[in-house]
């Protein structure tokens, strides 16, 4: 059993209604080694009075005004010591047991480790998803943030999140590490949770006009880049149609072919 030091960074900006559900999923990990750091926005709604019940499970915090998504993140990573980082958001969900399953598939050499998620829709669902092949990388997200760990060797080496970018910013740096030859290691388990009413579920089309902008940047034609783009809205309005759970897994199933 293999005791690598993770790092687990929460970013939250008046997440009340949320943050306390991801914090307990982190805390209550069965996993010694574990570092957690919550970047906080300066809230005003409440989410630094639960953030404060629960500081003495908390490794590091702090509350201040930042420059958006990308500005937090790199925050936390600044100030994380562990060799392998990964974001919990502050209405993300990490399960049960992910932490060791992450450590147990810990080996040199390796630069991003990646999972499957659960995604909870807006009728209640919840649904596993696993991510796609990573050479759709040209013109998609095929991996889960939530279910991403980075090593602390990559972020030095290839960099982190570009501030300008206010969404897709994950999509962005992973899209580099991938292009740059950074080695990937598929982890076959859930190891997160995450609602679609987050930033980039609930803002879908947005997320997605912000991945094809990504994508011309890194270097993908125009023509894969909006082959992608016409994909997302198709998909997207193809699950619009579906309420019931088997349905929106086979419009989920055909989103992930095409």
């Amino acid at each position: 059993m293999k005791n690598v030091k993770i790092s687990i960074i929460t970013i939250s900006y008046n997440s009340a209604k949320t943050i306390e559900r991801t914090i307990k999923s982190v805390i209550s990990q069965h996993y010694d080694n574990l570092e957690y750091i919550i970047i906080d926005g300066n809230s005003s709604d409440g989410t630094q009075k639960i953030i404060e019940k629960y500081k003495e499970r908390i490794s590091f915090y702090i509350s201040e005004p930042d420059k958006g998504i990308s500005d937090a993140f790199n925050k936390g990573i600044s100030y994380a010591t562990g060799e392998l980082i990964c974001m919990i958001n502050s209405d993300d969900v990490m399960s049960a047991g992910a932490a060791q399953r992450v450590a147990d598939s810990f080996e040199n050499g390796i630069d991003v480790y990646y999972g499957d998620v659960i995604s909870i829709d807006q009728y209640g669902n919840d649904i596993r998803r696993q991510p796609r092949r990573l050479s759709r990388f040209i013109f998609s997200q095929p991996l889960y943030h939530q279910s991403t760990y980075i090593t602390r060797k990559a972020y030095e080496k290839y960099g982190t999140y570009d501030v300008a970018l206010k969404m897709a910013m994950d999509y962005e740096l992973l899209y580099k590490m991938y292009s740059d030859g950074a080695q990937f290691k598929y982890i076959p388990a859930v190891l997160s949770e995450f609602s679609l009413e987050g930033l980039s579920g609930s803002n879908e089309l947005k997320n997605a006009c912000a991945v094809y902008r990504v994508s011309i940047k890194g270097g993908t034609k125009k023509i894969f880049a909006l082959y992608y783009l016409i994909r997302s809205y198709t998909t997207h309005y193809l699950k619009c149609l579906f309420k019931g759970k088997k349905m929106r897994q086979i419009a989920y199933k055909i989103s992930d072919k095409l």
